[in-house]
């Protein structure tokens, strides 16, 4: 909003450069904007939808800019440069006021049918007595458990031999 009183048809400078550092320092507010995102983004999605989320959001600037540009180009046909930079502004305002309206996830509740160990299950096995479900380890912990043994490619070429 800083930038509208400094554009034509408010205000005619005599060369474009007198805006310059104007410009650049609101450019400058990009890069951690961009960094908050990603970081409130990263807070709010759990650890094994965090992909998903970061995806979604990559769709919706992409989404954003390719429904904005349009729009602002026919701000700036009908009310001038201003006019395109206040309308811009105005729609990154509006988009962090309802920001201010999204709230970390609850935890997920435990199963009814896990005991006091975590395991699951009534008797200790699981629900259906076999291996205990269990929510996924946070990324770089180890996972419970024995390391797996042997290998873990095959030992045959999934490509059948080829005759000469």
């Amino acid at each position: 909003m800083l930038l509208v009183p400094f554009m034509p048809p408010v205000l005619h400078l005599p060369t474009p450069l007198l805006i310059l550092p104007l410009l650049f320092l609101s450019g400058m507010t990009l890069a951690p904007l961009l960094a908050a995102v990603m970081g409130r983004i990263g807070d709010l999605a759990p650890p094994d939808r965090r992909s998903e989320a970061f995806g979604w959001m990559a769709t919706a600037l992409g989404t954003g800019g390719a429904l904005a540009s349009p729009a602002v180009g026919a701000m700036i046909d009908g009310f001038g440069i201003a006019g395109g930079v206040a309308g811009a502004a105005l729609v990154l305002l509006a988009a962090s006021g309802l920001s201010l309206f999204v709230h970390p996830p609850a935890e997920a509740p435990q199963s009814m049918d896990e005991d006091a160990d975590g395991t699951g299950g009534k008797d200790g096995r699981g629900p259906a007595g076999g291996a205990a479900i269990r929510a996924p380890a946070e990324p770089g912990r180890p996972t419970d458990g024995p390391a797996p043994t042997g290998p873990t490619v095959p030992t045959t070429s999934p490509h059948p031999p080829q005759g000469h």
